[in-house]
This record gives structure tokens, C-alpha cells and sequence, in this order.
């Protein structure tokens, strides 16, 4: 065997021996971790599982609230609408006008119409005539609503000032003031009646005064309220409510103590 032989036989034994230290170490390793990395494993797997079953908990939680509410909304519905009957079959004039006020608060839009149309053509007088005029309020309410989900094509700033109708005359006043107080280069200001069966809503309900405004309105809305600084007074500031709504440009300004 020449010289060169010799070598390659030594070179190729060292080769094997280190393999076979490396592999040894490998399994010593492997023995002595493998506890701690298969709790680490079970650890991970138990958190993943954890917030797997938060999140479907969460969810059936979610949808158990939503259902449990729709139902008290049906139900609350129906007691109305016998509320609604009961004082008409007895032609109560007091029984009529609760009623009136509980159309409001019905949830199922075509049942409160019909609702105030049957105290609108079978109440009292005094009751078809305030039946009739809370319709003819509501549908000027939603007709100017209406406009506000459009965006305005020059960019320009709208601002809505409500005054409640449940209020004192001195409110309509007051609002006039505001819309003076805002009024400014690239806005259009409105002076608007809140009607009370509005405003008995969910999403309305406002007993204050208040300037709504989405997240991102929120600038505007601070300089809104620094130019209505000048109407505080005892038990009178306007505070911001921000809203989830989707009205573009848009500021909703109440008067309603």
C-alpha cells in the first residue's frame, strides 16, 4: 500500500469516528430534551386550544345576546301591539295616547306604521290628530336624513343643528344662535326639529347638548365645540359623542335639555 493509501485510510477512519461522536451527542441530546420539549409542545398545544375555545365561546356568546335580544324585541312588539288594540276596542282617550308614546319604541318598522295608522284613523280625535302629526314629522325627518348618507362633491362640511321638539321654545332660539356661531367658509348649516318619537330611538336618545361625530372627525369636531365655548353655562356645555355611523363630512349638533 503506498503512502498515499495510508492516508486516505486514516483520513476516511477520523471521518467515521467524528460522524459517530456527532450522532452519539445528537441522541444524548435528543434523550435528555425530549421531556422538555414535549411539554413545551403540549404547552403550546393547550394555548392554541385555549383561545380557539375563547374565541368560539366568545362567538356563541355573541350570537346567544343577539338572539336573546331579538326575541325580547318580538316580544316587546307584540305586547305593544295589543296595548295598541286593547285601547282602541275600549276607546280609551288616555289608553290611546300611552300607546301612541309606545309606537315609538317598536323595533319592526312596517308594524309601527301600521300601528299609527290604526290610532291615526280609529283613536280619539286628539289621538288621530297627534298620530298624524307624529307621521308627517317622522317622514320629514327620514326625507332630510336621506341626504345625509351622500358625500358631498366639493368636500365640503355639513352640519345638522337639531333642537328637541320636547324642548322649550328658547331651544329653537338657542339653535339659531349655534348655526350663527358655525357657520363658516365651506359648510352648510341646517336647523332641524328632532321629533320626540325619534328621539326615543335606539341611536338617538339624547337629553343634553351634544356634538356627534365620527373617530376621524374628531379635529372638526373640537373646533366645532371651541366656537360653542361662548354658550356655557350652569348645567349647559356641549359635550363630544363620537358615533359609529357613516355620514361623510358630516356633524350632528343637539339642543336638547
Amino acid at each position: 500500500m503506498t503512502d498515499f493509501e495510508e492516508r486516505k485510510v486514516v483520513v476516511e477512519e477520523e471521518r467515521l469516528k467524528l460522524e459517530r461522536k456527532r450522532d452519539a451527542l445528537a441522541g444524548s441530546f435528543l434523550s435528555r430534551a425530549f421531556s422538555v420539549v414535549t411539554t413545551a409542545l403540549i404547552s403550546v398545544a393547550a394555548i392554541i386550544f385555549s383561545v380557539v375555545q375563547y374565541v368560539d365561546s366568545t362567538k356563541r356568546a355573541k350570537n346567544e345576546a343577539a338572539a336573546a335580544e331579538a326575541r325580547a324585541n318580538r316580544d316587546f312588539d307584540m305586547e305593544t301591539y295589543k296595548v295598541v288594540v286593547a285601547s282602541l276596542g275600549r276607546r280609551d282617550t288616555a289608553e290611546q295616547l300611552a300607546a301612541l308614546r309606545l309606537t315609538a319604541l317598536v323595533n319592526d318598522s312596517g308594524l309601527r306604521a301600521g300601528l299609527l295608522d290604526a290610532l291615526g284613523r280609529s283613536g280619539a280625535a286628539v289621538v288621530r290628530t297627534e298620530a298624524k302629526a307624529q307621521v308627517q314629522a317622522e317622514r320629514q325627518f327620514a326625507v332630510e336624513q336621506a341626504t345625509v348618507q351622500v358625500p358631498p362633491l366639493t368636500g365640503a362640511w355639513r352640519y345638522d343643528v337639531f333642537y328637541c321638539e320636547s324642548s322649550s321654545p328658547q331651544m329653537s332660539v338657542l339653535a339659531d344662535s349655534v348655526i350663527e356661531a358655525i357657520r363658516g367658509d365651506q359648510t352648510s348649516v341646517r336647523k332641524r326639529a328632532l321629533p320626540a318619537s325619534i328621539n326615543l330611538r335606539q341611536g338617538y336618545r339624547v337629553a343634553g347638548y351634544e356634538i356627534r361625530y365620527e373617530i376621524p372627525e374628531l379635529l372638526r369636531a373640537e373646533e366645532v365645540r371651541r366656537r360653542l365655548d361662548r354658550f356655557d353655562a350652569p348645567g349647559r356645555a356641549f359635550h363630544l359623542v363620537p358615533v359609529s355611523n357613516r355620514t361623510p363630512n358630516y356633524l350632528s349638533v343637539f339642543v336638547c335639555p
